[in-house]
């Protein structure tokens, strides 16, 4: 919402177009279905695709099957990359075995995410593990609004 208030009131934006993909079409949908009636007047629209609408269950789905298999070995590359990207970026913010081990998306989530411990520094965003990280990215609460 900050990001959004700086726009209109410092860049004097008055239309905004919130766009997002997967993860990002989650944070999407929340902020707009979240938006305070300041802000509202000036979210003109919102679009997402493949946003994960909970969490837990395309987690739950993604991990069952040997079809999934491909798929789930690869997004695990992929955050485990965006992590050692992160460690270059920021030396000394992550233990050096942050990522042994991690063998699945929950893993990942409960280590990386959504925990303070594992070796990483307490999160801004907070979340003590991934089962309250992920109850609290549900967007399923929200489309009503």
């Amino acid at each position: 919402m900050t990001i959004i208030r700086e726009l209109v009131s410092v860049d004097g934006l008055t239309r905004i177009h919130g766009v997002g993909f997967s993860i990002g079409g989650n944070i999407a949908l929340r902020v707009a279905a979240r938006t305070p009636d300041d802000i509202a007047p000036h979210l003109a629209s919102v679009a997402v695709v493949s946003p994960s609408l909970d969490i837990d269950r395309a987690v739950s789905n993604v991990g069952r099957g040997i079809i999934n298999l491909v798929y789930r070995q690869s997004f695990l590359r992929h955050l485990r990359g965006l992590v050692r990207e992160k460690a270059k970026q920021f030396p000394g913010r992550f233990g050096q075995n942050i990522l042994r081990g991690i063998r699945r998306i929950r893993e990942f989530d409960n280590r990386i995410t959504a925990h303070s411990s594992g070796g990483v520094r307490p999160r801004r965003w907070g979340g003590r593990d991934v089962d309250r990280y992920w109850a609290e990215s549900r967007v399923l609460v929200f489309l009503s609004n």
